[in-house]
């Protein structure tokens, strides 16, 4: 019976070892609860406005009037997606099948796969909305913000349809006509400057200098 009760005192112990390991890998992963436990539209509805999510600080200071808005620069979008980013890849690096105790097996890939997706998700947002500025904004006079907004979804390969990037050559080409066209003539320097700029653009100067 002793051999019994040791035998018995030796697997409970080997079990409470593997459900505190187990408890203990659990805990690990806590802090990216907030991935999927936000409320997804509220979060970015709030990031547009604000360029964050407001504090209970902030509403409490501006109670009677509401906190003022603050619209997100394109550096702020850079760095909300370059977070997900980031944390993808952290979470990508989740070893599938851990071993406890030397017999206790947790298969982590359906939760890896979720749980990337979540963080795919959270990402393509902010490069949806990127994309879809550009779009409705391409016959905009100001062209400058729209090529770094380009240019920066092209570092998370986003591709946006040919015809857009057609529209924002003609669409610049144009704005920048019109801005030689109405500096007087007689400053060289500035003909010059726009021959340089449209040559390769084979666009016309005739006309501009009358």
């Amino acid at each position: 019976m002793a051999d019994l009760a040791d035998m018995r005192h030796e697997l409970m112990g080997r079990v409470q070892a593997v459900v505190t390991a187990c408890c203990d890998y659990r805990s690990a992963f806590d802090h990216y609860s907030y991935l999927y436990g936000e409320d997804r539209k509220e979060f970015f509805r709030q990031f547009l406005l604000y360029g964050h999510i407001l504090t209970a600080a902030e509403i409490e200071a501006h109670a009677e009037n509401g906190v003022p808005e603050s619209p997100p620069t394109l550096q702020q979008f850079r760095e909300q997606i370059d977070s997900y980013e980031k944390i993808y890849e952290e979470v990508n690096r989740i070893e599938p099948i851990s071993i406890f105790q030397s017999w206790m097996k947790v298969d982590a890939r359906p939760f890896k796969a979720s749980l990337l997706n979540v963080i795919k998700w959270w990402s393509l947002v902010f490069k949806q909305h990127l994309m879809d500025h550009v779009m409705h904004s391409v016959t905009d006079a100001v062209f400058e913000p729209l090529k770094q907004t380009v240019e920066l979804l092209k570092t998370y390969e986003q591709e946006l349809p040919e015809e857009v990037y057609k529209q924002l050559e003609v669409g610049e080409n144009l704005w920048w006509t019109r801005r030689f066209a109405k500096q007087p003539m007689s400053k060289s320097v500035s003909l010059r400057a726009l021959q340089e700029y449209l040559r390769p653009h084979s666009l016309s100067l005739e006309g501009l200098s009358g």
